[in-house]
């Protein structure tokens, strides 16, 4: 696989019909295009702002996934330029990774929340046999009738696997408190391992 490349906005002063364009101009339709790419990223993490805005968890939780975070994560850092230069540009650029990385938050917070909610549903089930003498009786009953109120089961137990970009990321970071990934860090580390072909990841091709 080829390795990513993080490009200069100066590799060429030279167009395609070999005639030259001055330093500046150059540069400025170089940052034009970046302009226009981090648009599209910037564009698309709207439209599942708007979603997020209009209370569609559940429809977030599968536009977003982890795969498609991780490759905008990556793409993003990808765009990224000298904050010395381009102050302006970056600013726009991290308003957009922080934008990604509030909106996987909040999937996770709708995660912990939904679970909750079945956990609260289970425990109020239970609760009401206390409040109801019939229920009590018939729980009692099933009590006394069982042989073995802890029958022998067998547990199996799966392998947990972590994937290489989440291993590195505890490893050099350590685990977040949040549980959520710093897309940025995230972003070096798969950005790293994709260039020592450790990983296969295709970032997300958005053509101007």
């Amino acid at each position: 696989m080829k390795r990513i490349k993080n490009n200069s906005l100066f590799n060429s002063t030279q167009n395609s019909n070999n005639s030259l364009y001055t330093d500046s101009n150059y540069k400025n339709a170089q940052l034009i295009t970046k302009y226009a790419m981090l648009s599209r990223y910037s564009n698309l993490i709207n439209n599942i702002l708007k979603e997020f805005s209009l209370g569609h968890f559940e429809l977030i939780s599968t536009l977003l996934s982890r795969n498609l975070h991780n490759k905008l994560a990556l793409d993003l850092l990808l765009l990224a330029q000298n904050p010395n230069d381009y102050p302006e540009y970056e600013i726009i650029r991290y308003t957009a990774v922080y934008a990604l990385e509030g909106l996987y938050q909040s999937i996770y917070q709708y995660a912990t929340l939904k679970d909750t909610q079945k956990k609260l549903e289970s425990a109020r089930e239970r609760a009401s046999i206390l409040d109801d003498l019939k229920k009590l009786q018939e729980y009692i009953n099933t009590l006394k009738g069982a042989n073995n109120l802890f029958p022998d089961v067998t547990v199996s137990v799966m392998k947990a696997e972590v994937k290489p970009e989440y291993a590195a990321y505890i490893k050099q970071y350590g685990y977040p408190a949040s549980g959520i990934f710093d897309a940025s860090k995230l972003a070096g580390i798969l950005l790293t391992l994709v260039n020592k072909n450790e990983i296969e990841f295709d970032p997300i091709v958005i053509e101007v």
